[in-house]
């Protein structure tokens, strides 16, 4: 395991990732958070976040979303029912939402989601960025699926200078459109994230992340290993 990547291992591991975000909060004080999550499981994170360290200094958007008009499959339309969003209305947070505006192709989603996070960057430059990120069995992370693409396209697309890039995965997936943030974002701008992984089927995936050697147009969660810091959350022994 490189040195950026700590595991830590219980049998409460939401509740834990949960007061370690509540913490980042805290350290942050009124610097500017840029805060990215993920959808699925990694939204039981939340649950444990202590409402008192949220501030209005705190943008909350996704790692990754679905181009759909189906609110309930859009991982940022599941967000804004969650209790913690409401908590984030309740001190003034600002957001960054992905969902689909009316009329908005999919390249034009992917564009505005892309420019969002550049702005924020360039408008708060000593701005601190922190991602909850949940990891596929298939080894995928943040969106980023793998055997969709050629290594040539998925490097051009992922490894770009791009924050965030759409891909288009065919019968490949469930959810055709998909747009994430690039593991170039991942790699050059996020200063902390918290990987969430429970359960022994993720076993073989948190194996993954720490072997010696590894492809990662095979694994993308590969990432982890050239992130600044990075602390993984589970329940795996």
């Amino acid at each position: 395991m490189k040195n950026n990547i700590k595991v830590h291992s219980s049998k409460k591991p939401a509740e834990d990732a949960g007061d370690y975000l509540s913490g980042l909060f805290a350290t942050a004080g009124d610097k500017p958070v840029l805060l990215l999550l993920a959808g699925g499981s990694s939204f039981d994170v939340l649950n444990f976040i202590d409402p008192n360290s949220l501030g209005s200094n705190i943008t909350v958007t996704v790692t990754d979303e679905i181009y759909t008009d189906d609110v309930g499959d859009s991982n940022f339309g599941t967000l804004q029912i969650l209790p913690f969003y409401d908590a984030l209305i309740n001190v003034d947070a600002l957001c960054i939402d992905t969902q689909i505006l009316a009329s908005e192709s999919f390249e034009e989603n992917t564009e505005r989601f892309n420019r969002n996070l550049v702005e924020w960057k360039k408008d708060f430059p000593r701005g601190v960025v922190i991602s909850l990120i949940g990891v596929g069995d298939d080894g995928s992370v943040a969106g980023i699926i793998p055997g969709i693409l050629s290594d040539k396209d998925f490097d051009e697309k992922f490894n770009g200078k791009e924050m965030a890039a759409g891909m288009d995965c065919g019968d490949k997936n469930k959810h055709q459109f998909r747009v994430s943030t690039t593991l170039n974002f991942l790699r050059d701008s996020v200063d902390q994230a918290l990987v969430y992984m429970v359960g022994e089927n993720k076993n073989n995936s948190l194996k993954n992340i720490s072997a010696e050697a590894g492809d990662i147009h095979v694994t993308p969660s590969r990432i982890f290993n050239e992130m600044k810091s990075v602390i993984v959350f589970t329940d795996i022994e």
